[in-house]
């Protein structure tokens, strides 16, 4: 396997498993606090600053606003899709990173392709990425894994100290803009002061390129971060990180279950991957590292060298043994500390996913690991070629309404003939052999089987999520009460979601004395009933809007409008 190819595999199942109905599902989670700042930016032209509900957002930098607000901007489009997009790119560009740092001296193509397909299909990166892609998580876990990767394997190639330290900086520098000064630095630097004191290199610290990628680091977020704390707006933002760094360390409100589950629920976020760790323990117990191979489709020995350069690395071998101790005490010492969660750790998944491939590569070609690894692909294609033939039925299942029209059965069975093609690709890679079980063929059956999988999601799961709607169904409630053309005023709107689903004009109160006399319709939360009757009591509630989740949504009129309606 050549990087090229590696690299056209990883773009062909990274399209297969990403992109499938990425944006056909409403906003759920965290999405909104993400995307509203996004469209505020937009109208606004404020970009420094973001703005959640007429409101500041002061507890994260803005990355993950920019990038949806660039997506939004570039295809003139306003969606879910194009909200989640970024996320799943920055994805792609791990997967890409991991071949493209591959090379002699460290992984071979081969191995760097089950090293991407592993880092891109990991549960918690695509639970925050795929199925909830408009998060901070999904840009931020794989910028700081890009990070890792790339110093990695330019490090133990040999490369230029430049390369080596100022291109990591800068996704360093990119991190922090998405998550702020965190964890990631701390990850980095535990594997560099590993792999950097397991070969006595100290002195590459030193080297002027790693001070020019702090500084790289340091200016990526300071040319953001500077002019911010000097606006009005974000003079408590200090405070508010401040109280959010001590959080993480003392939890003022320490939940027992939710602690005790940190490490069970981050071990899980490493699966289906985390099944191979056996291979990798048995791999390092007998050597210190793992054979490192030669690359782009080239036949060669593997070199390695303890040798020492006051300019940089080069090809020195990293000790493996060492760096999976570093990346496993940050895993779960990380986990111990009260107020952390399980997603703190998402960007640790690169680094493991290369161990593992890693140590899949050192096991014999058809081994007993490998034949298990083929069984379970077999299953898993298995299950999901019934599936697809239950596709037609559960998609004329999610589409028939109480008191409506026959569902189009047929309809939903070319629907789930679209993905015909993929699925006998996908069951052809998985019943063959797979390159002679070697990881590379059984990695590439893997992914076939995700991207069937996400087909068949996006026909069938999609159809039957739709049903239980919750956010779009009340913006289309709003919508449909207001005449075209009306004004709205939305009090005190936090992160609702619906927001982002409004065709008609609207605007911000965050206080009561904002909304102004002359508003001919406002919308509140149902909590806000009786400050409404004691303080704004010229308003008179004209329509309740109830949530399938129990809560209610007021529409408010001036008092004298709602008469004029009754008078008839």
């Amino acid at each position: 396997m050549t990087r090229f190819q590696a690299s056209l595999l990883v773009l062909v199942l990274w399209a297969g498993i990403y992109l499938p109905g990425l944006g056909s599902t409403e906003l759920k989670g965290e999405e909104g606090r993400r995307i509203l700042p996004a469209i505020t930016m937009l109208e606004t032209g404020n970009w420094l600053v973001p703005y959640v509900g007429g409101e500041p957002f002061l507890r994260k930098p803005p990355l993950v606003n920019w990038a949806i607000a660039v997506a939004f901007k570039l295809t003139g489009v306003r969606n879910e899709w194009t909200a989640r997009l970024p996320s799943a790119l920055c994805v792609l560009a791990l997967g890409l990173a991991l071949v493209g740092t591959s090379g002699r001296g460290w992984m071979n193509a081969e191995t760097a392709f089950v090293a991407a397909g592993m880092a891109m299909t990991q549960s918690g990166l695509l639970a925050k990425a795929r199925f909830a892609g408009a998060e901070i998580e999904g840009i931020y876990a794989p910028l700081a894994g890009i990070a890792m990767v790339c110093w990695l394997g330019w490090w133990s190639r040999g490369r230029s100290p430049w390369l080596v330290w100022v291109v990591p900086g800068i996704f360093l520098g990119l991190a922090s803009l998405a998550k702020g000064p965190s964890l990631h630095l701390l990850f980095y630097y535990a594997m560099v002061l590993t792999v950097l004191g397991s070969a006595r290199r100290w002195r590459a610290l030193l080297h002027p390129a790693h001070f020019a990628g702090l500084a790289v680091c340091a200016g990526i977020f300071a040319a953001w971060a500077v002019p911010y704390f000097k606006t009005p707006e974000a003079k408590g933002a200090a405070a508010v990180w401040k109280r959010q760094g001590i959080d993480r360390f003392t939890d003022s409100e320490f939940n027992a279950g939710n602690y005790f589950l940190n490490i069970p629920r981050g071990l899980a976020d490493q699966l289906p991957w985390l099944l191979f760790t056996p291979v990798l323990v048995s791999a390092l117990r007998r050597k210190r590292g793992v054979a490192l191979e030669s690359t782009d489709g080239e036949e060669g020995d593997p070199r390695s060298s303890n040798d020492s350069s006051e300019n940089g690395p080069i090809a020195v071998s990293i000790n493996l043994r060492a760096l999976a101790w570093a990346i496993g005490a940050c895993f779960f010492l990380v986990l111990l500390i009260p107020g952390t969660l399980p997603r703190y750790v998402l960007p640790l998944g690169a680094p493991i996913a290369v161990l593992l491939a890693l140590a899949l590569a050192g096991v014999g070609e058809g081994s007993r690991v490998l034949r298990r690894w083929h069984l379970v692909n077999r299953i898993a294609a298995g299950f999901l070629l019934l599936a697809c033939c239950a596709t037609p039925f559960v998609v004329s299942a999610s589409q028939r309404q109480p008191g409506g029209a026959a569902p189009d059965f047929l309809r939903a069975v070319i629907a789930a003939l679209l993905c015909a093609p993929l699925l006998a690709v996908g069951a052809w890679v998985v019943a063959r052999r797979a390159v002679g079980l070697r990881p590379g063929g059984l990695a590439a059956a893997t992914g076939a089987v995700f991207a069937m999988g996400a087909a068949i999601y996006a026909l069938a799961a999609v159809p039957w999520i739709n049903r239980r709607d919750n956010v779009r169904p009340v913006a289309a409630a709003i919508d449909a009460a207001i005449p075209p053309g009306e004004a709205l005023v939305i009090y005190d709107p936090g992160y609702l979601a619906a927001i982002f689903y409004l065709h008609g004009p609207y605007s911000y109160a965050g206080s009561m004395e904002g909304i102004p006399s002359d508003a001919r319709w406002v919308l509140a939360r149902g909590k806000e009933r009786r400050k409404f009757a004691e303080k704004r009591p010229e308003f008179e509630v004209a329509k309740v809007i109830a949530g399938k989740h129990g809560e209610e949504f007021l529409l408010l009129q001036p008092r004298g409008e709602i008469q004029k309606l009754r008078a008839p």
